[in-house]
């Protein structure tokens, strides 16, 4: 037997969210992605880090870049809502454990690290790396030789120290080593798939605090205004053949 193509998996359109819906969450919120507050400061934030790196396109769009990652970020987290408060109770150990002068490899090896890290969570971070902006601006903006605050991330809570830098020929090619280690929402990976999966078909509900904010919404989630088609023109016939 054949089977039929499944349908495709529609998008949800973000929705400008009445005054009551918003009333339940925190001043300062300027989107809500899968019921979880992303701050207006958190995104303009974000925003303005790119806007001091290179990068293509208008403020429009890094605009947009900043905000996808966020959405990304809240929408996995939100999927492993429960697990969240054990990971970040176990990154806020590891924290207190690297300010006691324990080496972060020894929690490298019993947690993990990030995609791309090798065996001791040493990775090197660039500008448009694949670890998103947010990843990016932690990075870039921790002192050499510090360690970041906590911080969550599409795949679970990480902290990362920077060991150095490297300045490339061109602004972006410039690098900041890390070594990062990551406490992860799950180790199922078919669960963690089938979260980024939920993102990138759009499966995600976002209210978005007016429709300014909406300017910030990236296209995957943004409803389409339907084009206006002009009347088509209609010809008198009898007038027509008059004037013939």
């Amino acid at each position: 037997t054949v089977k039929s193509p499944s349908a495709p998996v529609m998008p949800r359109m973000a929705r400008v969210a009445g005054a009551d819906e918003m009333a339940n969450y925190p001043e300062g919120t300027v989107m809500v992605v899968n019921g979880r507050p992303v701050a207006t400061r958190e995104l303009d934030a974000l925003a303005a880090f790119l806007a001091n790196t290179p990068s293509g396109g208008d403020d429009a769009m890094r605009l947009q870049r900043a905000a996808f990652d966020l959405i990304r970020i809240e929408a996995v987290a939100s999927t492993f809502d429960e697990a969240q408060a054990e990971c970040e109770d176990q990154i806020g150990q590891i924290a207190q454990a690297l300010d006691q002068g324990k080496p972060i490899a020894e929690f490298v090896k019993a947690h993990g690290s990030v995609r791309g890290a090798d065996a001791d969570g040493k990775v090197g971070v660039t500008p448009y790396s694949p670890f998103g902006p947010r990843f990016e601006q932690i990075a870039f903006s921790t002192e050499i030789g510090k360690r970041s605050r906590p911080f969550r991330t599409p795949e679970g809570i990480a902290l990362l120290v920077v060991d150095g830098e490297a300045k490339g020929e061109r602004p972006e090619l410039d690098r900041r080593n890390c070594t990062v280690v990551m406490v992860p929402y799950t180790k199922d990976a078919e669960a963690m798939a089938k979260a980024q999966m939920a993102i990138s078909q759009g499966q995600v509900d976002l209210l978005v605090r007016d429709e300014q904010a909406m300017a910030a919404v990236p296209p995957l989630f943004k409803p389409q205004v339907a084009p206006v088609v002009a009347p088509a023109p209609t010809i008198d016939v009898e007038a027509t053949k008059k004037q013939l």
